[in-house]
């Protein structure tokens, strides 16, 4: 906000404009990531918490409490779906080298990750309510896993710094136990193929466990639930399929790529946050001392 009124105000060159503005979308792509992280450490553990109390304890007879409740899952799974739409979005903003996403764009992006999200949690969830111990080692192996996966990638978001780069990838693996977010340049297939094909395996492996052990075999969501995982990651994939043949920003997406170890694990090109070494309160700094220092000069 406070770049984005120094664009709006500032009455210096077009030059000077155009850099307030470029520190706005940095500082916007900061907001959508620390958004991320807020939902899907945050809200979707409490998520999985609230559906594992309604699957253990039962929903409200109420039919007031009983829409809160179900106002309160769906809001949740509506805020999980477009921080990653949003996280997409700010992060091409801030991109000169990247197509801005259009509006149906975003609408088909938050229909494929709220397909996606949604079986994931029910999931854990409903296996949570039958198999509360495992869950936790299902989800720490899970991250494990994840976290090992990152570091192959190499990420490169703490400037060649071991042990940060470590631990924001401890971090970032716990997003991946519930979505995908792309860090890397490069194509993407192989890496949703991996990680939607482990997913999927997991969500499976979880519901169909659940179904065939819980105690309550005559509840009335047991076959909803079994269908609804297994169906709606099957029409999650099938709408990633449409956004990237039809709405794709940029419109030459490839279909058949070879095999190659950057197709897998991404380009070792650095995809940091903001795509700059410095903080955007660095930038002005030296943009300003520059400044008064040509203005000096002319005088």
């Amino acid at each position: 906000m406070q770049y984005g009124c120094k664009f709006r105000h500032s009455k210096g060159a077009e030059r000077e404009r155009k850099r307030f503005y470029k520190f706005m979308l940095f500082e916007d792509v900061d907001s959508a990531v620390l958004r991320l992280l807020e939902c899907f450490l945050e809200s979707a553990p409490q998520l999985i918490l609230q559906l594992y109390i309604m699957a253990t304890h039962g929903t409200e007879t109420d039919a007031i409490l009983l829409s809160v409740q179900v106002a309160a899952v769906v809001s949740s799974l509506i805020s999980l779906s477009w921080s990653q739409v949003s996280y997409h979005k700010a992060l091409r903003y801030s991109r000169d080298d990247k197509h801005n996403m259009k509006y149906p764009g975003m609408a088909v992006m938050f229909l494929w990750q709220i397909c996606m999200i949604a079986p994931r949690v029910l999931a854990i969830a409903l296996f949570a309510s039958q198999f509360k111990v495992f869950t936790f080692v299902f989800v720490g192996v899970h991250w494990i896993l994840m976290t090992y996966w990152l570091h192959v990638q190499k990420t490169h978001f703490c400037s060649g710094k071991a042990c940060e780069e470590l631990l924001f990838n401890l971090v970032l693996a716990m997003i991946y136990i519930f979505c995908y977010i792309n860090l890397k340049e490069g194509h993407t297939r192989y890496r949703y193929l991996i990680y939607y094909s482990l997913l999927y395996f997991e969500n499976g492996a979880l519901i169909v466990t659940w179904y065939l052990t819980t105690n309550a075999m005559d509840a009335w969501y047991r076959l909803p639930s079994l269908v609804g995982v297994l169906g709606s990651s099957v029409v999650g994939i099938c709408v990633m399929l449409v956004y990237y043949k039809c709405l794709h920003p940029a419109k030459t997406i490839k279909w058949c790529i070879p095999i190659t170890r950057e197709n897998c694990l991404g380009s070792d090109i650095d995809y940091s946050i903001t795509n700059s070494d410095t903080s955007a309160q660095e930038t002005e700094h030296n943009f300003e001392l520059q400044r008064l220092q040509n203005s000096a000069s002319q005088a």
